[in-house]
């Protein structure tokens, strides 16, 4: 849950991050790092997590070990649809936070 503008800017980079994979816009190191370290807050890492095992369903034919950088007329739909899901979830949380911030700031 987001209750600070540093926990703010956190999730918009998660967002961000899985809309760049989405997109194959994403840095080199970007999709390893962020589903390699673990976020404390839990929404966050359950969405760490459901990438983790989204990224079988994208590729099928890898399993497990996939490199983000494969041509995307391999990634089936499904998969696509999986991670434009989670970053709706996230972007989601973070229009909840945008529109209580500013429904506050007039108190």
């Amino acid at each position: 849950m987001i209750s600070t503008f540093d926990d703010l800017k956190l999730y918009e980079s998660v967002y961000q991050t899985i809309t760049n994979f989405v997109n194959m816009t994403d840095s080199t190191y970007e999709w390893d790092d962020f589903t390699g370290d673990r976020f404390e807050d839990p929404f966050l890492e359950s969405i760490r997590l459901q990438c983790l095992d989204a990224e079988v369903i994208l590729y099928p034919q890898l399993g497990k070990s996939i490199r983000h950088k494969i041509p995307i007329s391999s990634r089936t739909d499904q998969g696509n649809e999986i991670f434009k899901g989670l970053a709706a979830k996230v972007k989601e949380e973070i229009d909840k936070f945008n529109n209580g911030s500013l429904s506050n700031e007039g108190k």
